[in-house]
């Protein structure tokens, strides 16, 4: 960074700029929309004469007044999806920068395997932020690069804010170099084809040839290539101006509680799309040997318990997630998001060898470890899961045995880990097995906000008191049930006791 030219687009409060003032930049140009005076006190009290602003500077004040191939390193921080033409900003970001030199974007994306740019006014669910307007994939976006003449280097997901701030939608940030447009890797061949005999769009030079003695810019990247993810509530990334963060508050968003309604209306809510999918109805034989589902009979508690570790492994960026019990269950294999790593721990012997084989077969990833929580012989690591979870499992661990399991998961749990579990008892067992649940976990180490805990039904104004769509017996077959049918009675049918709790980053 020492000696380099930068250039940060969009600089809004300067954090950025002063940074790679603070970093040794001998020049930064930060441009903003707007005028904030906020920027021009936190310049002169930090003493960066080397940082020059220009406001009210849009796009095209940008094109008419910046020079070409001027600057060692460009930054576009939470700008782009604001931007009309995101890919002209991309092809400006181009012209700009020197031969071989970076762009350091941060974007706004959706999950979506295709390369697709969708209008956020469309969606059903815009993100958050005015104005936002287009939002593309990963991949909509790395070929977008790649067209305007930016070779990606490297990629990082910003994973885990959704809980505090953003709730449905992720950012990723790339580091990419500005390069001949030949020798950027994993174009189409369409895109070699433009690139070929296309060299203008408008006013904008596309990939323009570098030529042979042009300056080059000499700022080194130390960055590994490839993707990886960042959460901040584990990971502790430094900045010279940005103070160290702490967790102030363990409790966040904790609780156990006895599912009612509201629960399972805002989970399925939440996780509208492919949370449960046609293939998993079809694939019900094969996957459940002996068992059968009929047409709608779609929900359960399993499948609500399912939802609520889902909810917490997207909104906290859980990565390194073990699995209690999975039997021969693969949700969640199947299921977790792309940046996930899965590990299921279960013993032989209660379920058929056969039963278990064919499941694996279907797993879409992650790894079984032959084991029993609480119980020596698993050979996990200590402190190297983000999450431990199970649904429907937890009921089945005599009174004896809870105090094992929970030492054992919080000892394979990082700090700030979080334990996520569903517990189904029928209701004159709920409140004082779930109060042991409670306690054990609690004298293992686990923090609980004190206002959110409820392990008594009778407590609850709504209950969620349908008993599972599949009531797995595998010698009298299975009984269907829908939700709410009162030809069930309540005294037979169980209760799931919702349980989120964490494990404190510090521990004292």
């Amino acid at each position: 960074m020492q000696g380099s030219v930068c250039l940060d687009i969009g600089t809004y409060d300067g954090m950025t700029a002063f940074s790679l003032a603070a970093r040794g930049a001998a020049r930064v140009d930060a441009t903003c929309q707007f005028d904030l005076k906020r920027f021009r006190i936190a310049r002169a009290l930090g003493g960066w004469p080397q940082v020059a602003y220009y406001p009210k500077t849009d796009l095209d004040l940008i094109h008419a007044q910046f020079p070409a191939a001027s600057y060692d390193l460009l930054v576009m921080s939470a700008m782009l999806h604001h931007l009309l033409s995101p890919l002209e900003g991309l092809i400006e970001a181009r012209r700009l920068l020197k031969p071989g030199a970076w762009l350091l974007v941060e974007v706004v994306v959706r999950d979506g395997h295709g390369a697709e740019v969708q209008l956020n006014t469309a969606l059903p669910d815009p993100v958050y932020g005015h104005p936002t307007i287009w939002i593309p994939s990963p991949a909509a976006f790395d070929a977008m690069l790649r067209f305007a003449g930016l070779e990606p280097h490297s990629q990082t997901r910003l994973i885990g804010t959704r809980r505090a701030r953003e709730t449905n939608y992720d950012r990723i940030t790339v580091l990419a170099r500005a390069v001949n447009a030949d020798t950027i890797t994993g174009r189409t061949p369409g895109l070699q084809e433009l690139h070929r005999k296309v060299k203008q769009i408008g006013r904008h030079p596309l990939a323009p040839d570098m030529p042979t003695d042009a300056v080059h810019a000499e700022l080194r990247c130390t960055t590994p290539p490839g993707q990886s993810v960042l959460n901040p509530w584990f990971e502790q990334p430094s900045d010279p101006l940005q103070p160290a963060w702490t967790d102030p508050d363990p409790r966040r968003a904790t609780f156990v509680r006895v599912a009612d309604n509201a629960d399972f209306a805002r989970l399925v809510g939440r996780h509208p799309d492919g949370a449960f999918t046609p293939e998993d109805l079809r694939h019900l034989p094969s996957r459940y040997p002996g068992q059968a589902m009929p047409e709608g009979m779609r929900w359960g508690l399993k499948q609500l318990g399912q939802l609520h570790v889902l909810d917490h492994v997207r909104d906290l960026g859980l990565v390194q997630v073990l699995e209690a019990g999975p039997g021969f269950n693969l949700y969640f294999p199947n299921h977790l998001p792309t940046w996930c790593r899965y590990t299921g721990l279960d013993d032989g012997g209660f379920y058929d060898e056969q039963l278990i084989a064919d499941a694996d077969a279907h797993r879409g990833g992650g790894r079984r470890v032959r084991g029993l929580l609480g119980q020596a012989g698993h050979g996990l690591a200590p402190e190297s899961f983000d999450a431990c979870v199970s649904v429907s499992v937890l009921e089945h661990v005599p009174d004896t045995a809870m105090a094992a399991v929970c030492r054992d998961m919080f000892a394979l749990l990082r700090p700030g880990g979080w334990a996520l579990h569903s517990i189904d008892l029928p209701p004159a067992q709920m409140d004082g097995r779930g109060q042991r649940w409670l306690q054990a976990l609690q004298a293992a180490g686990f923090v609980v906000e004190a206002d959110a805990i409820n392990t008594d039904p009778a407590r609850t104004a709504a209950p969620f008191t349908e008993p599972l769509s599949i009531v797995t017996t595998f010698y009298g077959g299975y009984r269907p049930s829908i939700w709410g049918d009162t030809g069930i009675k309540g005294t037979s049918s169980p209760l799931t006791l919702l349980v989120a709790m964490r494990k404190p980053q510090v521990q004292r």
